[in-house]
């Protein structure tokens, strides 16, 4: 890439987080639309379903999801609120819940990609982030 391009190259993380996010849409649309699928059985085994896909996505997020800048406090913000929708899911297991959950954890991942696309972040020695100034 060129200096002056703000675009960042995407890790294999963020394929993986891809794949994530698209296995969550079709959970989605198959509990929805009824299907009867072991792991989506009832609304409870699709937000349990559901969560531990989210926690497995903001687990191969990058190191980065711990910055409290912009970015991640929205991040942190929607897994927090995705925690929430978690254990209210799981006691209550209701369609809407469900529903917003998915929604929380795709939005999630939308937020992830634009910030490791648009970030001012970069990583020094391989392992820790930091802003570049």
């Amino acid at each position: 890439m060129d200096g002056g391009s703000k675009m960042k190259k995407f890790s294999w993380k963020d394929l993986f987080t891809t794949a994530i996010a698209i296995v969550i849409g079709v959970v989605l649309v198959a509990k929805i639309r009824d299907y009867d699928w072991a792991f989506i059985g009832s609304w409870r085994t699709a937000v349990a379903s559901t969560g531990f896909l989210g926690l497995l996505m903001a687990t191969f997020d990058e190191e980065d999801f711990t910055h409290f800048n912009t970015w991640g406090a929205v991040e942190w913000t929607l897994a927090l609120a995705g925690v929430g929708l978690v254990v209210a899911g799981l006691i209550v297991a209701s369609e809407v819940l469900f529903v917003i959950l998915a929604a929380d954890v795709l939005i999630l991942w939308v937020a992830s990609v634009i910030r490791h696309a648009f970030s001012r972040e970069t990583t020094v020695h391989g392992r820790f982030p930091a802003l570049r100034l």
